[in-house]
């Protein structure tokens, strides 16, 4: 029989005959705890984030204000790493866990303003920036508290800090020029594809400390031992950003 991993107090009567029963004295039965390592891996998914702002732009010389230059930025990553908690807990319990993730995030802007190249000659130039980042980051969860409901189900909570081991950045600035068509001025002319330019610079990135991230979490499958699956909410501190997880778990 499975019992739960216990602490048990238990008396036994003893009757000779028909004599009044002889109770013995009080017996606890404990359970050395144990340990479960476990093997953990998913997928890590934030929330597109849009935004607005006014862009500082320098172009022959002039500065530009570009007002509302939107920027739309994903960011996601898959990971596997190892969890320590006890063996088979019933109920509470703390669990340890280590991760190394391959994250991947992307920035991207585009817009168009007019410039004056020379004297009454006006040209539209159009540029697209993008930033494309790829880490190998470190996660770690120093200690959550869990919970098992039932057999099947149980809810956890804690705080992951996030390291970044290694890195690249790299930026491109994409600018195509166009013509100015006073018939049509808030349009885009015929393209001047002698005036295409591109432009690449790549950054290698260091070890750094990024951020801590409380987080909430639910699991369904086998609750104590085996396999089961989750979904874990955690939001970063610094970086202020949602990030759903999701993964799946096998204890031994």
């Amino acid at each position: 029989k499975d019992f739960h991993k216990v602490k048990t107090k238990s008396k036994t009567a003893i009757i000779f005959d028909k004599n009044e029963p002889i109770i013995t004295n009080t017996a606890t039965t404990r359970f050395k705890p144990g340990f479960s390592p476990g093997i953990r891996a998913g997928f890590n998914y934030s929330f597109p984030l849009e935004s607005a702002a006014t862009k500082r732009v320098t172009e022959g010389g002039i500065v530009y204000n570009i007002e509302q230059v939107g920027t739309s930025q994903t960011s996601n990553g898959f990971f596997i790493g190892a969890t320590y908690s006890p063996y088979k807990a019933y109920r509470k319990y703390f669990q340890a866990e280590i991760y190394v993730e391959q994250h991947h995030t992307d920035s991207d802007s585009q817009y168009a303003f007019l410039i004056d190249n020379a004297v009454g000659n006006f040209q539209w130039l159009q540029r697209k920036e993008s930033v494309e980042t790829k880490q190998v980051n470190l996660q770690l969860v120093p200690a959550s508290f869990r919970y098992n409901l039932n057999a099947i189900f149980g809810i956890g909570a804690g705080i992951q800090t996030h390291f970044r081991l290694t890195g690249t950045t790299t930026e491109t600035l994409e600018k195509r020029y166009f013509q100015f068509d006073s018939v049509h001025p808030d349009e885009l002319g015929t393209e001047i594809p002698d005036f295409y330019a591109i432009q690449k610079r790549e950054t290698n990135l260091g070890f750094q400390w990024e951020d801590l991230a409380p987080f909430i979490d639910i699991t369904g499958g086998s609750s104590r031992i085996g396999p089961s699956a989750g979904i874990r909410y955690l939001y970063p501190i610094k970086n202020q950003r949602s990030i759903l997880q999701f993964y799946a778990i096998w204890k031994f």
